[in-house]
């Protein structure tokens, strides 16, 4: 199992696939104004064929998740009562930075919503 140490009690584990499906369906599709064509066992079912999955952890506790891979990251998702996405996609982008980074583009298929997140100056 994989697993990356990050600042501040944060730390990236290694997924199981299936699990991770299940909780990218519930808290991300199930907390975004997004339209998605297939009912709740589909949507686990495709978010489970994603390969890389990663628990995002602060002081032991699960509060998000994301696919992450050489150079980017993404399908992100913060499990409640953790709300501070910024925070979560700054340890990404530190991850992606300081241990799979091969090149320049390392985000892509970002939400428009999270636009401003990576933009802010204070990465």
């Amino acid at each position: 199992m994989k697993k990356y140490v990050l600042e501040d009690g944060f730390e990236a584990i290694e997924a199981s696939q299936n699990e991770f499906g299940k909780y990218h369906t519930i808290y991300k599709l199930g907390t975004s104004n997004v339209w998605f064509p297939m009912n709740m066992q589909s949507c686990m079912n495709l978010y489970a064929g994603f390969e890389n999955p990663y628990w995002m952890n602060l002081n032991g506790i699960r509060i998000g998740g994301a696919l992450i891979e050489p150079n980017w990251f993404g399908l992100y998702f913060v499990i409640s009562p953790f709300e501070d996405e910024y925070k979560l996609l700054k340890q990404l982008l530190k991850l992606v930075k300081k241990y799979l980074i091969q090149k320049n583009q390392i985000a892509y298929g970002i939400h428009h919503q999270s636009v401003p997140f990576l933009k802010t100056k204070n990465r």
